[in-house]
């Protein structure tokens, strides 16, 4: 497996469009160097004691903490570093962006529900397309707190199928 830097190399820096995607490419990046619960919060740092019998884990937790920051800090333009700054853990880096940028109040829950009753399938997409903005603004609901059911997006999807493909959806 390649290292962390040479992996941030295949995606664009999170600019502040576009969170779900970046969230998506950087977890998998977490993931694949094992540092998602590092970030998650699920991996804390061990609590030093008077004997020292913690060090090791400590010090694994320290590095584990450093190379996820690393990866979340690599993988952000400037303008987003700004709200970072005063972060000292990896964890604290994480919660703080999507603190800002999936925002959970009403009007943005409005916003997004609005957005997916009233979408339509864009004339140059394809279907794969069609379908993957319409999981995507699911996924954008769910990770607000407004779980789409599985059975409206298949709903939503053949609903706004053009009609050269009504014999697929009498099937």
């Amino acid at each position: 497996m390649a290292d962390s830097t040479s992996d941030l190399k295949n995606i664009s820096k999170f600019n502040g469009q576009n969170f779900q995607l970046w969230k998506f490419q950087i977890k998998t990046i977490l993931v694949a160097h094992d540092l998602l619960d590092i970030v998650e919060g699920a991996t804390v740092k061990p609590v030093s004691t008077s004997t020292n019998a913690n060090e090791a884990a400590i010090k694994a937790w320290v590095k584990s903490n450093a190379k996820a920051m690393f990866v979340i800090s690599s993988s952000i333009e400037y303008s987003q570093l700004d709200y970072l700054i005063n972060c000292t853990t990896a964890s604290e880096m994480w919660i703080k962006l999507s603190n800002i940028h999936e925002q959970k109040s009403t009007s943005n829950k409005l916003t997004l529900t609005t957005r997916f009753h009233e979408y339509k399938k864009a004339p140059g997409d394809t279907v794969s397309q069609h379908i993957a903005k319409i999981e995507n603004l699911a996924s954008q609901l769910k990770d607000i707190g407004q779980l789409v059911p599985e059975v409206m997006i298949m709903a939503k999807i053949i609903s706004t199928l053009p009609s050269k493909y009504n014999a697929f959806i009498s099937a």
